[in-house]
């Protein structure tokens, strides 16, 4: 075929069918929202809802997806500017959580100064021995000192300390002195801590005196001032190999901490600046709150530093082998496994394997601009390659690594897309848009992708914007903003790990000038566009050609909703009471289920009666299936006929083609327009009715139609369309045609 539109390519029957019509889920009026960040995603109760903004105070709206009824929406702080300020968003969902990124904005981590705490000093009295010694302490507030004789029993080194604790008080005035078992604290001016020295004149392993550093955890005391943090300096100064301990009275220990008193939190991210989160909290009810980040809990800006994304925007996130993974700039950062929120390590010590994961693209390949899981790796996409973290063997944070995978210059803007075991990304070759279909294999390390549009140059103008597909169906759904009102649409088959099918098609819909969003779930594909009469319409409709096998479901309108007839015996009319955003709509059709197998059509009037919108039409109906919507043209034409010899198409000769019979499963009423350049265009209607029936649909089936051509094969081209209700399905052709070659032997 050379174009096909509102046509779907099927392997099933081995030739076209006409797309189903749309169901309506919803009208809005268009003039409140905003076209960029629209979201639709999927809770864990099954329910479909779709998140848009509104253009007048950015505040954002989720809608139900099976009504288009509005749910509750509750707004924590910072949501509505974040959300509101950007010029797009992204989104990831995960379980009962839909995560909601402005990449505009440059994440922020928010911490106290760091530092010992200079104005405190502990005198330890380690141990004491049998020689007469004196304990000292000397300072420009003063000197104490305290002697023990050597002697045992009562004097231990807590009666030491005490008495130490006793001169002190007695001898430096300003300062205060407090005891813990074997340990004096002194606290005062810093200027006079910095004088503090200290001592024992017999043995100078007795006594240890701590200016907010040990350099090593044995110099520390057993029972210490609990809350009150100290750092453990392994090589003296080296900021890498520092940690801070806090004795903890409740379990008699040291555990490892900030430097900050009382267990404190050594900063946060600032949640004004990081993704937020849309959360289910009733039936139909959301919030949209700020994220409870994890706080540092241990160590310092050297020893447990901030994730490399601070300071710059998040470009992207991914959820990936347990771990919330962010992109910015040219890194890739993920969080400890099943701690989404945490990405900090549990210990300034040593690096475990439950630690966040840092890592780095090589400079010369730019910034990140999407992630993407993809069966056990994490795709990087980058300026101009695509990375992959491996994820066969456990992800570390001491071993993982990027590697290139492939390259090509992928469109920033259009995020990539996982269509059951392909990923797709698209991006610009030789003036035209590319779609690449990328399939990793672990054992040959893949490194190639399949241009799938090579065959088909400039089909799709412009840049692709967006990328969604079905796996089951294999047809992926692409959108350019150079052709809004146009999905195109790749169709793809695989038999034998043969590609058996490498199709394309565009898909419209009636009175859709401009397509906001569209998402594919449990083989239906949800569309939300502007119509021209300045609506919103959320529709949906199955990804799969239907056979017209169930009337109710195959029915060939768009924008349809089903809709209860009244006879008005007052005014000798059948009336509807027409839907939201219907009476605006010019053609509107009811299409009223007959005795046969199919509906009677009614062209109807809209009509203000004074208190509502409605639509009449003359004839009475008594079928109580009835629905509303509009028709739409769908149509193909055929590729130039050439003349096959010995398996081979070739140019030579003649090819006189006088008819095309054409075999349908089932069709309505179609037009077949044969166009040459150097004749006026042959147009031929044709029907599965017979003369004199009346004009209304009719499931013809199994019909076999003969249209003229009456032409050279290749001077000439044959577009079938049509607008019926009724479906139109293709399962072949045959030519009546005549060959002649005058040089074939020569």
């Amino acid at each position: 075929m050379d174009e096909i539109v509102n046509f779907l390519p099927s392997v099933d029957i081995g030739g076209l069918a006409d797309r189903v019509g749309t169901t309506c889920i919803a009208n809005l009026a268009a003039a409140p929202y905003k076209s960029e960040g629209t979201y639709m995603f999927r809770t864990t109760d099954g329910q479909r809802w779709m998140f848009i903004r509104r253009a007048d105070a950015g505040y954002p709206e989720i809608r139900n997806m099976v009504n288009g009824a509005l749910a509750a929406v509750t707004c924590g702080p910072f949501v509505q500017n974040y959300i509101n300020s950007a010029s797009r968003l992204k989104f990831l969902s995960m379980s009962d959580t839909t995560l909601v990124l402005n990449p505009d904005v440059a994440t922020r981590f928010v911490a106290p100064s760091a530092g010992i705490t200079k104005t405190r000093a502990y005198a330890v009295i380690r141990k004491l021995s049998s020689n007469y010694q004196t304990f000292y302490l000397n300072s420009d507030a003063g000197s104490a000192a305290t002697v023990y004789d050597g002697s045992a029993g009562v004097k231990t080194r807590e009666w030491v300390a005490q008495r130490l604790m006793e001169q002190c008080i007695a001898h430096m005035p300003g300062l205060t002195i407090s005891r813990v078992a074997n340990v004096v604290r002194i606290s005062g001016p810093e200027a006079i801590i910095n004088t503090l020295n200290g001592g024992n004149d017999w043995d100078e392993t007795a006594f240890v005196l701590i200016k907010g550093r040990v350099s090593a955890a044995s110099d520390l005391p057993a029972q210490m001032f609990p809350g009150e943090s100290v750092m453990v300096d392994l090589e003296n100064g080296a900021t890498k190999s520092a940690y801070w301990v806090t004795y903890d009275r409740t379990t008699n220990s040291y555990k490892e901490t900030a430097w900050l008193d009382n267990f404190a939190n050594a900063g946060n991210w600032d949640a004004s600046t990081m993704p937020v989160r849309i959360h289910q909290t009733g039936v139909n009810s959301f919030e949209i709150q700020p994220v409870d980040w994890v706080p540092r809990k241990v160590g310092d800006n050297d020893s447990n530093a901030p994730a490399p994304f601070n300071g710059a925007p998040i470009t992207d996130m991914a959820l990936w082998k347990g771990r919330l993974w962010f992109s910015s700039a040219s890194w890739v950062v993920g969080s400890q496994p099943d701690d989404l929120f945490n990405f900090w390590q549990d210990s300034a010590r040593e690096v475990v394997a439950s630690d966040p994961v840092k890592v780095q693209a090589e400079a010369d390949l730019g910034s990140v601009s999407h992630l993407a899981g993809f069966r056990d790796n994490l795709m990087v996409f980058l300026r101009g390659a695509q990375c992959s973290l491996d994820g066969s063997q456990p992800v570390k944070p001491d071993t993982a690594a990027l590697g290139v995978a492939t390259r090509y210059d992928v469109d920033a803007a259009c995020p990539p897309s996982v269509v059951g075991n392909v990923m797709l990304y698209t991006g610009s070759q030789e003036g035209r848009s590319v779609l690449w279909e990328y399939q990793f294999e672990q054992a040959t390390e893949n490194n190639y992708a399949e241009d799938l549009s090579k065959h088909i140059p400039r089909y799709c103008p412009g840049s692709v914007r967006r990328i969604v597909g079905s796996a089951q169906s294999g047809r992926t759904f692409l959108w350019s903003s150079l052709d809004a009102a146009t999905l195109y649409v790749h169709s793809s088959y695989w038999q034998a790990q043969q590609r058996a099918q490498n199709a394309w098609n565009k898909l419209t819909f009636a009175q859709m000038s401009n397509i906001w969003h569209h998402w594919v779930d449990e083989g239906n594909l949800y569309v939300l566009g502007q119509t021209s009469v300045g609506y919103l319409s959320l529709v949906a409709v199955p990804v799969d050609a239907n056979l017209g096998e169930h009337r109710e479901i195959d029915l060939r309108l768009d924008m349809r909703q089903q809709i209860q007839v009244t006879w008005n015996a007052a005014r000798n009319r059948s009336e509807v009471v027409l839907p939201d955003g219907y009476y605006q709509l010019s053609d509107l059709v009811v299409c009223s289920a007959n005795a046969g197998s199919w509906f009677d059509e009614h062209a109807i009037t809209s009509v203000w009666d004074g208190k509502q919108w409605i639509g009449h039409f003359a004839q009475k109906v008594d079928a109580t299936l009835c629905f509303i919507g509009l028709r739409f043209s769908r149509w193909f034409r055929f590729s130039p006929f050439y003349p096959s010899v010995n398996q081979t198409q070739t140019p030579m000769g003649r090819f006189q083609v006088h008819k095309l019979y054409m075999d349908c499963l089932r069709s309505g009423d179609f037009t077949a327009t044969l166009s040459r350049p150097d004749r006026v265009d042959m147009v031929v209607r044709l029907s599965p009715r017979t003369i004199g029936e009346a004009l209304v649909p009719n499931d013809g089936e199994n019909q076999t139609y003969a249209v003229p051509y009456n032409s050279q094969g290749h001077k000439a081209s044959l577009t079938i369309s049509t607008d019926s209700t009724g479906p139109m399905i293709v399962t072949g052709y045959t030519l009546a045609a005549r060959y002649s070659n005058l040089f074939a032997n020569a």
